[in-house]
C-alpha cells in the first residue's frame, strides 16, 4: 500500500509532466548562435516558491533577447531606471511578457529602459527581438531573468515547470549556444491565379526597429513603423520571402490600409542571391486597398520584396505600413534570353582563353561608295596583273588575270592602229 508521501510525490510528478507537455517548444531566449552561461538554475538561490521555474543567464547590458516561441505580447514595461541589490527595488524592473495562447507565458525581466522593440497585442515569431538586457529592478549584477509562468492578470505570475528544446533544464555554470534562429520559410507563388502573401505569414520577417501593430480590414492586423532619413544605414526593413514556381511576368500589388503617411515607399524586388530586379515607388498616403507596384519579370527561383523605412522624405517619422502583397501571373517573360557568342563578365574578371569572342564587322569593298562620299576606283588588281600573267602583254586586250578597263582599251586600240599605218607607210 502506498504511503501518503508516495501518493503526493506521484501526483506532483504527473502534474509536472502534464505542465511540461502542455508548454510550447521553447528555444533559448537570445540571438541565434550566441553563447551565454547559466548563472542561476531553477529552484535554487532566489528561484524558489512561486518563482522556482526561472533561470538567470549572464547576458551583458545591451544584448538582445528574443522570443523563444511564437506568441503575442501581453505586457511591456520600458520606463524604469531604478535598480539596486535589495528587495526595495523588486517592483522597479522593466519587463516583456510573451503569451503563448495556451495559458502559459514567458517573462523577461531586468530589461534596459527605452529598448523595447514590441508593444502589447503585437504578434511575435520565434527568434524575433524583444528588448535589450539592462539593470532595472532588484538586480545585483547585469543578467537576464527568464521565467516560465501561468498567465494571470499581473506581470508576476506563479511559475510552472518548463524546459528548453535542446538545453532541457540547464544547471548553473553551463554555457549554452542558442539555436533560436528566425524562420527561413518562404511562400510558394504559383502561376494558377492571384496569390496573397501576408505579413502574418512565416515568410515575412522584420529587422529590429520600432514596430507596432494596428487593426485593419475585417479585424486583421498590419505592421507599422516610422520613416527615417536616407542616411540611416540600419533602417527597419520588412521583407517578404518568395519561391517563384514558374518564370514569367507577374503583376505585384501592395495592400495599403487607411492611415498610411509615407509618400516615397520604395519596394525593392530582388532575385536569387540578392540580385536587384526592380524598384517600385508608391505614395502610400494617397492609396487605399490594393495598389499596383507594376508588372515585372520574375525568374523561377527564390525572390524577396523589401520595404525599408529610410525613405528619406521630409519631415521624417511618417507612418509606413506593411500589409499583404498580391502576385498574379500575367504571361511569359517579356525578354527571353538568347544565346550570346561572348560571355558577359559582370565581375570585371579576364575572360577565359577559350571564351568566344565577338566577330568584327567586315570593312566595305574599296570600290563601293563610302557613306556620304563618292565611288573610289579599285586599282589593286592592276598592280599585280603584269607580274601574275604568264603571257606577253603587247597590244592584247587582256593581260593575264587582270582585265584592262574600257577607256584604256579604246586608247590602246587607236594607238596600235596609228602605229600599224606608219610602219606600212
Amino acid at each position: 500500500m502506498l504511503s501518503s508521501t508516495a501518493v503526493i510525490f506521484f501526483i506532483a510528478t504527473i502534474a509536472t509532466a502534464s505542465a511540461q507537455a502542455s508548454s510550447p517548444q521553447m528555444e533559448l531566449p537570445w540571438s541565434c548562435e550566441q553563447s551565454f552561461r547559466v548563472s542561476q538554475g531553477h529552484n535554487t538561490g532566489s528561484h524558489t516558491g512561486n518563482g522556482a521555474w526561472a533561470w538567470d543567464f549572464n547576458l551583458r547590458e545591451g544584448e538582445l533577447v528574443t522570443a523563444p516561441a511564437d506568441g503575442t505580447i501581453r505586457m511591456v514595461r520600458d520606463d524604469s531606471t531604478r535598480h539596486g541589490c535589495g528587495s526595495a527595488y523588486a517592483w522597479d524592473a522593466n519587463y516583456v511578457i510573451v503569451d503563448f495562447g495556451d495559458g502559459t507565458e514567458a517573462l523577461f525581466l531586468h530589461m534596459k529602459a527605452g529598448t523595447a522593440r514590441v508593444t502589447p497585442g503585437q504578434s511575435v515569431r520565434r527568434g524575433e527581438p524583444l528588448a535589450e538586457v539592462g539593470n532595472s529592478g532588484w538586480v545585483c549584477g547585469t543578467h537576464l531573468h527568464f521565467q516560465f509562468q501561468k498567465t494571470c492578470s499581473s506581470w508576476w505570475c506563479p511559475s510552472i515547470p518548463a524546459s528548453f528544446t535542446e538545453a532541457g533544464d540547464p544547471d548553473r555554470g553551463i554555457t549554452l549556444a542558442s539555436n533560436n534562429c528566425p524562420s527561413s520559410a518562404s511562400c510558394l507563388v504559383e502561376a494558377s491565379g492571384p496569390q496573397r502573401v501576408d505579413e502574418r505569414d512565416e515568410c515575412y520577417r522584420r529587422t529590429p526597429g520600432s514596430w507596432w501593430e494596428e487593426p485593419g480590414d475585417n479585424g486583421a492586423r498590419f505592421d507599422l513603423t516610422l520613416t527615417t532619413g536616407a542616411e540611416d544605414k540600419a533602417p527597419a526593413i520588412g521583407t517578404w520571402h518568395l519561391d517563384i514556381a514558374q518564370a514569367g511576368r507577374y503583376q505585384i500589388e501592395a495592400h495599403i490600409p487607411a492611415g498610411a503617411e509615407a509618400t516615397q515607399a520604395r519596394y525593392y524586388i530582388r532575385g536569387a542571391d540578392g540580385v536587384m530586379l526592380a524598384v517600385a515607388t508608391i505614395d502610400q498616403s494617397a492609396s487605399t486597398g490594393w495598389t499596383p507596384l507594376g508588372v515585372f519579370d520574375l525568374p523561377a527561383d527564390a525572390a524577396t520584396i523589401e520595404l525599408p523605412a529610410n525613405t528619406g522624405e521630409l519631415p521624417d517619422a511618417r507612418r509606413l505600413v506593411y500589409d499583404g502583397l498580391r502576385l498574379t501571373h500575367v504571361g511569359e517573360p517579356e525578354l527571353v534570353a538568347q544565346p550570346s557568342p561572348a560571355p558577359v563578365d559582370t565581375a570585371h574578371r579576364p575572360l577565359p582563353d577559350d571564351a568566344a569572342q565577338p566577330t568584327p564587322e567586315p570593312a566595305p569593298p574599296l570600290d563601293e561608295p563610302a557613306q556620304g562620299g563618292v565611288p573610289t576606283l579599285d586599282t589593286r588588281h592592276l598592280d599585280s596583273a603584269a607580274e601574275e600573267s604568264a603571257e606577253p602583254t603587247g597590244c592584247s586586250a587582256t593581260g593575264g588575270r587582270g582585265q584592262i578597263p574600257g577607256l584604256l582599251l579604246v586608247g590602246l586600240m587607236v594607238g596600235c592602229a596609228r602605229l600599224t599605218r606608219r610602219l606600212k607607210g
